[in-house]
């Protein structure tokens, strides 16, 4: 979506169970740029020792890649999966000190109501420390890997992808990752690398301004090229729901506007910390 003035903007609802990997809402269709998603799930929660919340279930996803681009066809998986998370903080809404954690891991079996057998694992974490009485830092790494001997026909919504809001600023949602052959579309990756670090110094009352560089990038080779990397700042303010994050982010690793400046991107984030 464009803002009137022409600079990229996006928007979303910061929400810790997230994962990267592109999934519609359980139990509705959506198009993905050039795919059908429909996804639908069961699970339970179970809260462990030491505070620890494991999470297991099964997924079932139809994507139908034949809806825009006219080539692979239609595909249905079966996706058993785990998590466990973590978070300890002073206060889950605008944290002092305090941190997230979680572990996902999901697969398949081909023939099992899926098209590839393979195993992905991914690691999200997010640290926040205040210091010197008005600043906090803020640390987040995003890790995955999918194991695989069958990548051409491992379905496009269970692949990795990096950009948006709460990955790479300066890009928009799931616009960084492999690309298909002869296609400017994304196709997504196996691995998985993102990382942020930003800087938060309180102004007055609820408002708040903010440093930060975002790199990293989804990939499908160990040895794959330099990662994508943008900076910004951002503008904050305290709500009773959490912050409401106003970023510009400049994508450095793309290549300047004519008038020597990266592209530019607007991003908003509701929602608390951890």
């Amino acid at each position: 979506m464009d803002a009137g003035a022409g600079l990229p903007h996006s928007t979303s609802r910061s929400d810790p169970r997230l994962s990267q990997h592109q999934t519609a809402t359980p139990g509705c269709r959506q198009r993905h740029r050039q795919r059908l998603v429909a996804n639908a799930g069961a699970g339970a929660r179970q809260l462990g020792r030491n505070g620890w919340l494991r999470s297991f279930g099964v997924d079932y996803a139809y994507e139908d890649l034949d809806a825009a681009s006219g080539s692979l066809g239609a595909t249905n998986a079966l996706v058993p999966t785990l998590s466990w998370s973590k978070s300890v903080t002073d206060d889950p809404i605008l944290t002092q000190h305090g941190y997230r954690i979680k572990y996902s891991l999901l697969g398949g079996l081909e023939g099992l109501l899926a098209e590839a057998t393979y195993l992905s694992g991914q690691l999200q974490y997010k640290w926040i420390q205040g210091f010197a009485k008005s600043y906090r830092l803020i640390a987040r790494t995003d890790l995955g890997v999918t194991l695989t001997e069958q990548v051409n026909a491992l379905p496009q919504s269970r692949r990795f992808y990096a950009g948006g809001d709460q990955s790479l600023r300066g890009w928009g949602f799931n616009a960084l990752g492999p690309r298909a052959s002869g296609s400017t579309a994304v196709s997504g990756g196996r691995y998985l690398a993102v990382g942020s670090i930003e800087l938060e110094r309180q102004l007055a009352g609820r408002w708040s301004a903010a440093l930060f560089t975002d790199f990293g990038n989804a990939f499908d080779r160990i040895n794959a090229p330099a990662p994508e990397l943008s900076a910004g700042v951002g503008v904050r303010w305290a709500s009773p729901i959490g912050q409401i994050r106003f970023d510009l982010a400049f994508a450095l690793s793309e290549d300047a506007h004519a008038n020597g400046l990266p592209p530019a991107r607007l991003h908003l984030v509701i929602g608390p910390d951890l």
